[in-house]
């Protein structure tokens, strides 16, 4: 019987403060229904003064799971959004949140080779996924590499956009052995470097967009015939 009268004389009190605002919640603190005392409840506040509601979760240790702070904002506390405030009290303390959110697909309906080439890492937007997707597939690709105990150097280039590129070879001193114009979509080129001075030599390959340059540096005979390594753009 006190009990009851303590929670009456809670709802006078709360009726008192917001019932001369427009941002008056009609409870506000409520204890979710039909759940034992030890399933946890949500609760909505209304700060008139600040224009803000908050709405809690709570464990059923009476600790505080989620929250979120509406600005300028209130909740009506209708049967049908206390039936949602229920669903998402649910959701939080079962940890559904997301299923419950985001769109899922079961694992057994994907291939394994999709599967294993999932990114560990999604952008929450999917079409910027697309649009990087497709960029990178629009790009020019470089692979350069020498050829296993010789001094000929292969240069592979893919090039989807068909753009016009500047391939160039050039010595120590900078001067150029070695120059072509192409927009091939598909570009594969040998070079022999055989009965070149030892030395430092430097491979461009520049688009409007990109540029590419790799050093190939030819040592004496006594030591490994040529190491090739990328260079860093500024």
């Amino acid at each position: 019987m006190l009990k009851q009268v303590f929670y009456v004389l809670i709802l006078i009190a709360l009726g008192a403060r917001f019932g001369s605002t427009g941002y008056a919640q009609d409870v506000s603190y409520y204890e979710k229904q039909h759940v034992s005392a030890h399933s946890g409840f949500w609760q909505v506040l209304t700060d008139p003064d600040n224009r803000t509601t908050t709405i809690r979760f709570y464990d059923e240790h009476r600790q505080v799971v989620y929250q979120e702070e509406l600005v300028g904002k209130y909740v009506r506390l209708t049967a049908r959004n206390r039936r949602k405030l229920d669903g998402m009290l649910e959701q939080v303390l079962h940890n559904r949140l997301v299923a419950a959110t985001v769109g899922v697909t079961e694992m057994q309906k994907l291939a394994r080779g999709a599967l294993l080439k999932m990114p560990d890492v999604l952008l929450r937007d999917e079409s910027k996924v697309e649009k990087q997707l497709a960029l990178q597939r629009a790009q020019i690709r470089l692979n350069a590499y020498m050829m296993p105990q010789s001094l000929r150097m292969k240069v592979l280039i893919d090039n989807p956009k068909e753009e016009r590129m500047k391939i160039r070879l050039m010595d120590t001193e900078g001067a150029t052995l070695y120059e072509e114009n192409t927009s091939a979509v598909s570009y594969h080129r040998p070079f022999d470097l055989q009965g070149m001075p030892v030395g430092t030599y430097t491979l461009l390959v520049k688009s409007r967009k990109q540029s590419f340059v790799r050093e190939l540096e030819v040592k004496p005979a006594d030591k490994p015939l040529a190491v090739m390594s990328d260079v860093v753009l500024p």
